[in-house]
């Protein structure tokens, strides 16, 4: 097919790309839509232009739909001003999907929120140091390009990979271990992997090497 004007899109289509991109439900074509989709292009090395093209609707069928991937519920209270910050030191641009660029679903985001809470303990015990994350929230795409488990916690924002400024991943291995020990940190998945350390909420009690 040709490059097809926006304003040509059905209401189906458009709800599709919303689903995919993670836009407010609008049925409507709008520039948040383009903007939106131009930022999708670049993630994914694409060209941009003013309207659907080929490229660009086969990139954005192989992103499933956020109700295609089982969500992990977890309660909590939901404090998180939800514009920039998930906690004071941790945003949500960190926790976008690393190889497409795309934002957390809302659907997820109550769990980045106490996975972030979690992080802020250790951060705060090894003296503020910088903790960067590395890999947050995965699409099912970008999960499957990477290799990662078909259940993978990334794919529902329960989980981290991340480094802390002068540390090797072993040392904060060994630190969160104890303050899963005595309480002070969720007891979950911890794995000390050669350039990194991954942690996450599903796992309890496990341990893994990379």
């Amino acid at each position: 097919m040709g490059i097809r004007p926006y304003n040509d899109l059905l209401p189906c289509e458009i709800a599709s790309i919303e689903r995919r991109l993670c836009l407010p439900s609008s049925g409507r074509w709008s520039a948040a839509h383009e903007q939106a989709l131009s930022s999708f292009r670049r993630a994914q090395g694409l060209m941009d232009c003013s309207g659907m093209d080929e490229a660009t609707s086969r990139a954005l069928e192989r992103i499933p739909l956020v109700s295609d991937v089982p969500i992990h519920e977890l309660k909590i209270e939901e404090d998180s001003t939800w514009d920039t910050h998930v906690t004071e030191h941790f945003t949500w641009d960190e926790f976008r999907s690393p190889g497409d660029g795309l934002c957390v679903p809302d659907a997820y985001r109550p769990n980045i929120v106490a996975l972030c809470r979690q992080l802020e303990i250790v951060r705060s015990v090894l003296g503020n140091r910088r903790v960067t994350i590395v890999s947050g929230w995965r699409s099912s795409w970008w999960n499957r390009r990477s290799g990662g488990s078909h259940l993978s916690p990334h794919l529902t924002g329960m989980a981290a990979d991340f480094t802390v400024e002068g540390l090797h991943p072993s040392s904060v291995r060994r630190l969160m271990e104890s303050l899963m020990e005595c309480g002070e940190l969720q007891d979950g998945g911890l794995g000390r992997m050669a350039q990194h350390t991954h942690y996450d909420l599903v796992h309890a009690h496990a341990r893994f090497h990379g």
